[in-house]
């Protein structure tokens, strides 16, 4: 089943407790021309983490759909982008 977040532009499949990424947050969010090489590869990590957290709670059945869990997307990245952005 594809899950699509698509206010941060991620898109999970996710089958049998199991998935992948078919587009991540670097996709939307990434600077793919950095000015300092060591922040955009920090940025891209970040996001990384990021990504593969909500894809670990997605093939667990957490549901990532519902406004709760979408607030904390966003709240992390808010910080994240704070921070490195």
């Amino acid at each position: 089943m594809n899950i699509s977040l698509e206010e941060f532009g991620l898109e999970l499949y996710i089958e049998n407790h199991s998935g992948r990424i078919i587009k991540s947050l670097n996709d939307k969010y990434g600077d793919d021309s950095p000015e300092d090489d060591h922040i955009a590869c920090r940025l891209t990590g970040a996001l990384d983490a990021l990504d593969s957290l909500i894809l670990a709670h997605a093939c667990n059945d957490i549901d990532i759909t519902g406004k709760a869990y979408r607030n904390g997307i966003q709240t992390s990245l808010d910080a994240i982008l704070n921070n490195l952005g």
